[in-house]
């Protein structure tokens, strides 16, 4: 009896599919890709916050990055306490490149606040309030077609928090901002 059950499965195996139509069929795709150059981001110039004079009371300095007639412009304010002195100013200068000729959409990360040292001392001031803004000739997303390409010029302006009178002396600090290509 097992030997009847091993032949009747060797002529099952033998034998192979029933007759009737094949379901089976094939095709063959091709795939491929491009790879493209990342972003390359260069500083071109710091953030300076100018001179001022604090006051009796707390106060703050902002360096904005507005459109100003079609540009980038950078504009200082001061609230509070705080007087502007005649002194040079300026948002922070990145360059954005990419694929030359082609719109660049890309993304801007900026830090949420950094912290002023007094030079030689251990007073503080805070950083906050990051913004930026990038060329209007060369805006990220832009329509195929109406921006040159890049480089983008993109500018980078923060406002400090002054406490009522702050030591005088110079304040230094850093911040690091990521660009993302989408």
């Amino acid at each position: 009896l097992t030997l009847l059950r091993v032949a009747v499965v060797a002529a099952l195996l033998l034998a192979g599919p029933a007759g009737g139509q094949q379901n089976d069929a094939v095709a063959v795709a091709r795939a491929g890709a491009v790879v493209v150059r990342g972003l390359a981001l260069q500083k071109a110039q710091d953030l300076r916050l100018g001179e001022f004079r604090p006051g009796d009371s707390f106060g703050t300095v902002e360096i904005d990055v507005p459109q100003v007639n079609g540009s980038l412009a950078s504009l200082r304010t001061a609230t509070g306490g705080v007087t502007l002195a005649l002194s040079d100013f300026s948002a922070a200068e990145f360059a954005v490149s990419g694929p030359s000729g082609r719109t660049v959409p890309f993304t801007v990360n900026l830090p949420p606040a950094i912290t002023l040292v007094r030079v030689g001392g251990r007073e503080t001031m805070t950083v906050d309030r990051f913004h930026s803004n990038v060329n209007p000739d060369c805006a990220p997303g832009a329509a195929a077609g109406s921006c040159p390409g890049s480089p983008y010029t993109l500018l980078v302006g923060a406002t400090v928090h002054v406490p009522a009178n702050q030591i005088a002396g110079r304040y230094e600090g850093s911040f690091t901002i990521t660009v993302n290509q989408l």
